[in-house]
């Protein structure tokens, strides 16, 4: 019998807490801190519309909620190409106000809601932070924020998420920049089809943001200074980085050539080995 990704994932046991970094504690726990003030708010407003649901019933105030309902009927408080959103809080707070019920569903379906958009929120700061690329398949079925932990770790081998994110970036930087060569202090990519675009971030672009900010830093979250640089760059120019270490400057072709400029020789190098850009060269 096959077993199921969460069946699969059921059968790993990981200690969670042996590779995340006391910054990511710290983020789990602000976000766990505002995830359980919600549930408080939201307690409270059970406990609201639930005492104000039995007055209804016991004073026959059902009778007016029943000519809300008849009323929200009407199309005058449908949502249209003449709708007024100016008008929907007031809808909201009579709905709110005239039937509990509405209120005590839509709290339901929020603190179902909460838990998936919690891990949702956990994911994309690990995939941000160390660059991973871990998928939100499970995301509603992970009820504990260490089983979120265990599951990006899954997703990553069992690696460090730092050694996931490094190995990330190395691997996408070769699929997309091939047949480097060095020429003295630079590295010549024939066809890197790098791209600034009007609206969005050319793919290979990002990559080679990632890739510099690493080569830079070492770390695996493009730095500010990078992407700024990279932003005011542009096609068939030279642009120089004066705030990079080893880093010096790029120039890409409309033939989709792409030059990268380092300090030195012994810089450009490092950049190659690092990306282990021999692995990839056509004989």
């Amino acid at each position: 019998m096959q077993l199921g990704l969460l069946d699969k994932f059921n059968k790993v046991t990981v200690v969670a807490t042996s590779v995340i970094s006391e910054a990511d504690r710290s983020f789990i726990a602000k976000t766990e801190c505002e995830y359980r003030e919600l549930l408080d708010n939201l307690t409270k407003w059970k406990t609201v519309l639930e005492k104000a649901s039995k007055e209804i019933k016991d004073h026959g105030f059902y009778l007016l909620e029943k000519e809300f309902y008849r009323r929200s009927s009407e199309p005058s408080y449908s949502v249209d190409e003449d709708y007024s959103h100016e008008r929907s809080p007031d809808i909201w707070n009579v709905r709110m106000m005239f039937s509990p019920a509405f209120g005590l569903k839509y709290i339901e379906e929020t603190v179902i809601s909460a838990r998936s958009a919690m891990n949702r929120h956990l994911i994309e700061y690990f995939n941000s932070t160390y660059n991973l690329t871990v998928d939100f398949d499970l995301v509603d079925e992970l009820k504990t924020t260490d089983r979120v932990i265990e599951y990006v770790i899954h997703q990553n081998d069992g690696k460090s998420l730092v050694e996931a994110g490094e190995e990330n970036i190395i691997r996408n930087f070769q699929s997309s920049f091939r047949d480097g060569e060095i020429l003295k202090h630079k590295i010549i990519f024939p066809h890197a089809y790098v791209r600034w675009e009007k609206y969005s971030t050319n793919a290979n672009l990002s990559i080679l943001i990632k890739a510099i900010s690493f080569f830079e830093t070492r770390v695996t979250r493009a730095s500010d200074n990078v992407k700024t640089f990279f932003d005011n760059a542009g096609p068939g120019e030279l642009y120089t980085f004066n705030e990079g270490k080893k880093f010096k400057a790029i120039r890409t072709y409309k033939n989709d050539k792409c030059e990268l400029h380092f300090s030195d020789h012994a810089g450009a190098q490092e950049f190659f080995e690092l990306f282990r850009l021999y692995e990839n060269i056509e004989r």
